[in-house]
């Protein structure tokens, strides 16, 4: 008896999705190319000041993002250090709440 299990294949394939994604791209590319107004040189430079504007917005977002992170930040360090104050108290309170009730305890008569 051959008590093997099967293999199972292996799968390789792109997703449907990627596929897609890749044509579409493919696609928009060469239809881009054709119809474009303008010449080469003229695209390029038209591309790199797209790209040097999209890089001073994703600069500025960058930046915003670093100070709202920064001020996050800051108020969880707060949020902690009044956590942690607030615990200590309860702790405290609750260290001399079973004092007190072992001091009670032991000034009353025991029974005999």
């Amino acid at each position: 008896m051959n008590c093997e299990q099967p293999r199972r294949r292996e799968k390789r394939s792109s997703s449907p999705l990627s596929i897609a994604f890749t044509i579409g791209a493919a696609v928009g590319a060469g239809v881009a190319l054709y119809m474009a107004p303008h010449s080469g040189s003229e695209m390029r430079r038209r591309i790199a000041s797209g790209a040097k504007t999209a890089q001073e917005e994703l600069s500025e977002v960058a930046e915003e993002t670093r100070g709202a992170l920064e001020a996050l930040a800051k108020d969880a360090r707060q949020t902690l250090r009044q956590t942690a104050w607030r615990l200590t108290e309860v702790i405290t309170a609750t260290k001399e709440a079973f004092q007190a009730e072992a001091d009670a305890l032991e000034r009353m008569p025991a029974d005999e």
